[in-house]
């Protein structure tokens, strides 16, 4: 936790929309 929140943009949005982004392709890799 301490780790992730060193990496957390200012923009939540944009946080979120990475992380979308991130699952939709590991998904695909994993797949």
């Amino acid at each position: 936790a301490g780790v992730r929140s060193r990496f957390v943009p200012a923009s939540r949005s944009i946080w979120i929309i990475f992380v979308k982004v991130y699952h939709h392709i590991a998904q695909d890799v994993l797949h």
